[in-house]
């Protein structure tokens, strides 16, 4: 993974909509469950095993559960340039 759990966990599907969103939750998981990704027009398959995040919520009256896939994630991150990616520890100790 590129980011951080907490980097991940702040990612919001919904930013930009104009819908009715409450009791929000959002969680970085390995999924238990082939789930379609949220991110994706063609809604990819996330396989069983597959880090993503998890984001519950009541919306617009409903309640309702979507997934993320970290890949999909770390592309909108690499686009919007938001973060610095996470070296990982043996890059760091290396350096």
């Amino acid at each position: 993974m590129k980011y951080t759990k907490e980097q991940y966990e702040e990612f919001d599907v919904s930013e930009n909509d104009d819908i009715d969103i409450r009791c929000r939750t959002t969680k970085l998981v390995k999924t238990k469950k082939p789930h379609k990704c949220c991110m994706d027009r063609d809604a990819h398959i996330i396989p069983v095993g597959t880090m993503a995040v998890r984001d519950s919520a009541i919306v617009d009256g409903k309640w309702s559960t979507v997934y993320s896939c970290t890949d999909c994630i770390d592309k909108w991150y690499d686009e919007c340039r938001l973060y610095e990616p996470q070296r990982a520890s043996s890059e760091s100790e290396n350096s």
